[in-house]
This record gives C-alpha cells, sequence and structure tokens, in this order.
C-alpha cells in the first residue's frame, strides 16, 4: 500500500472513530464589512475517553479560506452538571489561505471554581471542549468597544454572532 493510501486511510479511521471533529464544509460569512470568511475548525483530541491522571493530548486548528480579517479565538472547557467554565482567548489577524493552531489543556472545574490546568485529568466527568472564532471588526462595531482578550465574553455572546465553532466531548473516568 501506498503512503498516501496509508495517510487516508489513517484520516479515515480517525474521522469515523471520532477522535477529530472537523466541520463538514469550511463555514462561509460575509460581514457587514464585506470581508468573506471561509473557516475550518477542526479539534484534534488522542481518544474519546481517559482516567483520571491521563495527559489531554489535543488541540485545535484554524482554517481560513477567505478574506483576512483580525480574529478573536475563544477556546472553553466546561464539565457537564456545572455552571462555571474555563476560558482563555487569543487575538489575531487570521490571513487568507493560512492555518493557525494551538492546544488545549485539561481543566479542573468543581464546587471551588474552574482553573485550566496543564498536565493530567484530575476529576471524573465528562468535559466538553469548544472553540469559537468571532470577527473583531464586528465585535468592535456591536459592542463599541476594541476587540480585546478584556472584553466581557458574555456580552459577545448575547450580541455578536460567531464566525465559526466546533465542539468536542470527552469522557473521563
Amino acid at each position: 500500500m501506498k503512503l498516501t493510501s496509508k495517510v487516508i486511510l489513517i484520516i479515515t479511521i480517525l474521522l469515523f472513530s471520532g477522535c477529530v471533529q472537523q466541520s463538514e464544509k469550511p463555514e462561509e460569512n460575509v460581514t457587514k464589512q464585506g470581508i468573506t470568511t471561509r473557516l475550518n475548525l477542526t479539534i484534534n483530541i488522542t481518544k474519546k475517553s481517559f482516567t483520571v491522571g491521563e495527559i489531554l493530548k489535543a488541540k485545535y486548528i484554524v482554517e481560513n479560506y477567505g478574506s483576512p480579517f483580525k480574529a478573536y479565538k475563544v477556546m472553553i472547557c466546561r464539565r457537564e452538571g456545572y455552571k462555571t467554565d474555563c476560558k482563555s482567548t487569543s487575538i489575531g489577524t487570521q490571513l487568507a489561505g493560512s492555518t493557525t493552531g494551538g492546544y488545549f489543556v485539561p481543566c479542573e472545574i468543581t464546587e471551588r471554581g474552574a482553573f485550566c490546568v496543564p498536565g493530567n485529568f484530575t476529576t471524573p466527568g465528562t468535559y466538553i471542549y469548544e472553540l469559537t472564532v468571532y470577527d473583531c471588526a464586528q465585535i468592535e462595531e456591536i459592542l463599541g468597544a476594541n476587540c480585546t482578550s478584556e472584553l466581557d465574553y458574555d456580552q459577545i455572546v448575547a450580541k455578536v454572532p460567531p464566525l465559526a465553532t466546533a465542539k468536542k466531548i470527552v469522557l473521563v473516568t
């Protein structure tokens, strides 16, 4: 079997086994400013379930097939049954034809609060990892504020439409 056939087979197996969540097709949006974004978001997690003590190996990929824009990316970890979550944000230019990415870390969500903890899972539960991308120009226009990581995320969610979102669920026992 040729190398390209093996690679295609491996990717197909990963997609069907649920270890990779990818948009079915790039999500296309046209903003009021006339900017066209075609984004494909992918969350790669090594497996569907983990045991307490295991290390999470998860990364996300943002592919832009449209116009360049200033992106506001939000990475969230939630634990089923809890209202609090762990968020991190990233702001930067998403160039046309570019691919950017980053990593998710385990989150510790208990009655005491939420913490992003690099390393391993410490508490069993069902965790939801989510990546959402917004256009900074839309954020600034709708909220009347500079697009910075200090913005109130609840205001953004309530008033600004996301360009694309991807989710992945992980079970920790």
